[in-house]
């Protein structure tokens, strides 16, 4: 049985049961379900492959990641400590077409994303280049290499 299918199950055996909490709210299995399902649908209907998210840890980061695990979209994580000139070599190299996080120059604003009540701007671009990735690749995270360039680390 998958994770989806897990939390599916959950979703309508348990629906009141806790199931992501940060220090601002939590969530239910009931209320899970439906803001991933409806995450994915989103980011899928944009034509999101590769996003760039760069929140804060807490809940809308989780249903994020989760959205893009369900629709199959690969998602780069970008460490707020990474200057400018290492954030623009993590777009540039992992062939990322859409943000979630804060406006950037040369990112169009596209239609947002509803979560949790409130909006989150959904950037995109067309990159220069989309990289070919391993099969099976959910996430590129980056070191912030201590010669050259961050190097990114495929993940399944």
């Amino acid at each position: 049985m998958s994770l989806f299918d897990t939390l599916f199950d959950l979703s309508c055996q348990d629906p009141h049961r806790p199931a992501l909490c940060d220090s601002q709210q939590s969530l239910s299995y009931g209320e899970l379900w439906p803001q991933i399902r409806s995450l994915a649908w989103h980011l899928e209907d944009a034509g999101v492959r590769r996003l760039a998210l760069q929140l804060d840890n807490g809940l809308p980061w989780a249903l994020i990641d989760l959205a893009c695990a369900l629709a199959n979209i690969v998602v780069i994580p970008v460490p707020h400590f990474f200057s400018a000139q290492q954030q623009a070599w993590l777009f540039q190299s992992s062939g990322a077409d859409a943000l979630v996080g804060p406006a950037r120059d040369g990112w169009q604003a596209d239609h947002p994303l509803t979560l949790l009540g409130a909006e989150l701007t959904l950037w995109r671009c067309q990159p220069a280049q989309v990289p070919a990735l391993p099969e099976g690749t959910a996430k590129i995270t980056y070191t912030s290499g201590s010669t050259g360039q961050p190097k990114g680390v495929c993940l399944s």
